[in-house]
Parts: C-alpha cells; sequence; structure tokens
C-alpha cells in the first residue's frame, strides 16, 4: 500500500511536469509567434520607406533588402554589397560598410555616384550603417539605409551659385551697400563701402553703423542715433533717401554722401535694413565749379559792355597822343611823357582786348613773339610801377624765347606780378625777372599736368618780399 501511494504521488509530479512544460512551450511558441510577428511588422515597415534598406553579415554580404533596394539592384541579396563603389570615386578600404564592420560604430557617409553609373545621370546618396550585436555584445550583421538625397544636392549647388552670383554682383556694384540688424549693427559690407569708408569688414561686422559711420553732422554737431535715418527706416518700415549729409571714414576724414536706406523684411516682420550710398565729392566739385561758371558768364556780360565804353576813351586819349607827338619837336622836354602815355594808352587797349576775350567778345591775337621783346619793351613802364625804393633786375639767359601767345596779355601778367610784389614789398626790395629755355621730359616729375617732353620757354619772376600764406596760393589762377 506504501509502494502504491509512492506510484501515484510520482504520477501527479509527472503530471505536474508535463503540465508545466507544456506550459513553457505554448509560452515560447507564443513568443516565437510574436518574435514572428514583430519582425514581419518590422519588415512591412522597412519595406514601406521610400529609403533604400538593407541587412550586410559580418563579409558585407547582403542576406536581405527591402523593396526599394530591389527596384535599385534587383540581384542585390546574397551578393557582396558594391552600392557605394560602382563608378564612384571611393576606393576600397575607404568603403563605409567596411569601417563599420572594423570598428562596431555607427558610419555616416554621402556616397556620389556619377553619371557613368546612373542611366539618369549623377545621384547623391546619404547613407547609415547601424551595427547589429547578440546578446554576449558581439556584431553579427549591420543595417544599411540609404536615402537619395540628389534632389536636395542639386538645390544646395542651386543656391550656392545664386549665393556666388548674388556674391559677385555686391563685389562689382560701384556704390557702396551694407546691412544693418534691428539693433544697428552691421551684418555685411561690400569692397565698395570698404574702399569708400577705410574700414574692413570685419572691422564692421557686428559693429553699430551709426557710431562708426554716422556719428557726425557735416557742420560738426553731434548725430543723435534717434535721428539716425537708417534707423527710422526700420522703425517705420519706409525707404529714407538722404541727399545732403556724410558719412566718416576711419581715418577720421569724411565725404559728403547720397544714399537709400531701404527695411528688409522676413514673413511680415522687419529684421534690418540695407542702405546703398554714393560717394558724391566728384558732384559737389562740378557743381561748385558750374555755379563758378555761372557768375564768371554774368561778370563777363558785364565786363563786355564796360570794356566797350573804357576801349572809347582810350581811343580819344591815343588819338590825342598821336597828334601831340606829330606837333612837338624831337627834342622838346614833354614828348617823353607824352610816349609814356600813348604807351599806357596802347596796353589798355590790350587789356581791353582782354576783358572783351575773357567776355569771348573778341578772339586773342595769338602769334609768335619773342617774350624777352615784349619784357623788354616794358621795363621803362614797370620801374615806373614798383617805384623807385625796390631795384628791378632783368636778365635774358637766352636770346631768342619764341612763344605762341597773346602779347598783351603777356604784358598783363607782368604788370599784375609786378604790382604784386611792390605791394609785398612796403619798404623796399628787389624785383627780379629772368627768362630761359627749360628742357622737359615726361617721365620726370615737373609739377605740372600732362606735360609732354621737349623745349620750353621758362620765365622766372621773384621777390624779396613777405610771400603768400598757403590760402592765398589756392587763389592764385582764378
Amino acid at each position: 500500500q506504501k509502494i502504491i501511494g509512492n506510484l501515484e504521488k510520482s504520477k501527479e509530479n509527472q503530471e505536474k511536469l508535463i503540465n508545466q512544460l507544456n506550459k513553457e512551450i505554448d509560452s515560447r511558441r507564443e513568443a516565437e509567434k510574436s518574435l514572428a510577428q514583430n519582425e514581419i511588422r518590422q519588415r512591412r515597415i522597412l519595406n514601406s520607406l521610400p529609403d533604400t534598406v538593407f541587412l550586410l553579415d559580418r563579409n558585407r554580404i547582403v542576406n536581405w533588402a527591402n523593396e526599394s533596394a530591389l527596384k535599385l539592384a534587383p540581384d542585390i541579396i546574397g551578393r557582396q554589397c558594391d552600392l557605394c563603389m560602382i563608378g564612384a570615386d571611393i576606393r576600397q578600404e575607404d568603403c563605409f560598410c567596411r569601417k563599420a564592420h572594423l570598428s562596431n560604430s555607427i558610419q555616416k557617409s554621402i556616397i556620389h555616384r556619377p553619371a557613368v553609373a546612373e542611366k539618369k545621370g549623377e545621384t547623391y546618396w546619404e547613407a547609415i550603417l547601424i551595427p547589429r550585436f547578440d546578446d554576449q555584445g558581439a556584431a553579427t550583421d549591420a543595417l544599411v539605409v540609404l536615402r537619395d538625397i540628389t534632389e536636395r544636392m542639386e538645390s544646395i549647388r542651386k543656391i550656392e551659385k545664386l549665393n556666388r552670383h548674388n556674391s559677385l554682383l555686391l563685389e562689382a556694384a560701384g556704390e557702396g551697400i551694407y546691412g544693418v540688424d534691428l539693433e544697428g549693427k552691421t551684418t555685411f559690407m561690400n569692397p565698395a563701402a570698404v574702399r569708400m569708408t577705410g574700414f574692413t569688414e570685419q572691422e564692421m561686422l557686428g559693429k553699430n553703423q551709426h557710431e562708426l559711420l554716422h556719428h557726425t553732422k557735416a557742420d560738426g554737431s553731434s548725430y543723435p542715433a534717434a535721428e539716425c535715418p537708417i534707423l527710422t527706416t526700420m522703425q517705420s518700415r519706409k525707404p529714407h533717401f538722404i541727399t545732403e549729409e556724410v558719412f566718416w571714414k576711419k581715418d577720421g576724414g569724411s565725404f559728403p554722401v547720397e544714399y537709400i536706406a531701404t527695411p528688409v523684411e522676413e514673413e511680415g516682420n522687419v529684421i534690418g535694413a540695407v542702405v546703398l550710398f554714393s560717394d558724391i565729392t566728384q558732384r559737389k566739385l562740378l557743381e561748385k565749379q558750374l555755379l563758378h561758371a555761372q557768375k564768371m558768364e554774368a561778370v563777363g556780360r558785364l565786363t563786355s559792355g564796360i570794356a566797350h565804353d573804357f576801349n572809347n576813351l582810350l581811343t580819344t586819349i591815343s588819338g590825342y597822343s598821336e597828334i601831340l607827338l606829330i606837333r612837338m619837336d624831337k627834342d622838346d622836354p614833354m614828348r617823353d611823357k607824352v610816349q609814356m602815355i600813348l604807351q599806357a594808352g596802347n596796353m589798355a587797349a590790350a587789356l581791353t582786348r582782354q576783358l572783351l576775350a575773357f567776355s569771348r567778345k573778341q578772339i586773342l591775337e595769338i602769334k609768335t613773339i619773342n617774350l624777352n621783346h615784349v619784357i623788354d619793351r616794358l621795363t621803362k613802364m614797370l620801374r615806373r610801377l614798383i617805384g623807385e625804393n625796390i631795384s628791378l633786375k632783368i636778365e635774358f639767359r637766352e636770346p631768342h624765347c619764341f612763344i605762341q601767345a597773346d602779347a598783351g596779355q603777356c604784358e598783363q601778367v607782368l604788370m599784375n606780378l609786378a604790382i604784386n610784389a611792390k605791394d609785398a614789398m612796403p619798404g623796399g626790395g628787389s624785383l627780379s625777372i629772368t627768362t630761359d629755355i627749360a628742357h622737359l621730359e615726361a617721365a620726370k616729375p615737373t609739377g605740372f599736368d600732362d606735360i609732354q617732353s621737349g623745349s620750353y620757354v621758362l620765365m622766372q619772376i621773384s621777390d624779396s618780399g613777405e610771400g603768400m600764406t598757403e590760402e592765398t596760393q589756392k587763389l592764385i589762377f582764378e
């Protein structure tokens, strides 16, 4: 009975053990079924991806590929992966799949397949390789994901080309161009702006443009930032065109500018402004010259009327002087004085011709003259003009000083310089007039613009007076 009891107990244990084994088998089957379902689900997900996905073993043999990969290479399963090698400029040792297996780490790369490898032209692929490991941490295979980024690369190339084109436009522009953000800090500056201001782009970037370029008005007074039209442009969202202001250079100087500031908007919000400016120094000079020409034209019209009236008086003076000389004896003591009157009248007539020439009413008598003869003829009158307390020294170093000129104008130049010298020597002194022949070469500096090589008549007039100030020297040719 005891034996029967033990057998019954053993039978119960066997049934329990069988039940436990059946439960474990069922559980394992459920797990395997779940794993299979998960794998199917994962592969369905991978197959639904537009990216190319496949598995590589340790020998880089493809043992599974999704539908996108099979479309790209129908015979890919079972052969060694060479997608990044076909037609590409990649060496075998640089294959990123090989690198991933050697390093057991995730690898990323951009694969370029030239047009020779693709019937549709060159392609670009973004590749990621992810190693997979078993429970012991040993690498078993690797998941490879390839994404076609050809369109993205083409867009990047177009953007880069557009940026290069815009950069070339900015560099070629003759006007200065720079940008500012909402705080007034410079964001870019083209070469023309660099050239005009003297600041390099690196010196301007991130710096407040108003503090560097626009801090002071033309009259020297401070220019408050709140009044700056460039900052006002961003606040009002309206362009501002300014014509009468100055920009300041790195060396402390300034130049007149004409500029337009335009707000820059992004998605309806102002993010800064762009300033386009021109250096109008030359235009200001031309405007000044035009104003001067208009004034001179008015003076010329007035001069013409005065010259005609003056010429009528000179005709009377010269006429009566000639009559007196005819009636006077050759040894008459007054004859010399009458001759001086006649000479002065003739010189005054020459001055009248110059006034008419200035007013464009008279053509100058340009002819070949010996400058020495002109000076010699004026010597007696010059001595009387400068007075006895000033000595006059005349030296002709070359006897033949022929020039093409109007004799009357030459006489007037000499007389004007002699009178100026007299005024500069109230206490007396010396006046020296020298003529010579000078041989000039265009290759050597002479102090004259557009000089041509050759021989020239050189007339030097000097005095022992106090000289001229720098400001007066600037006006001597007016």
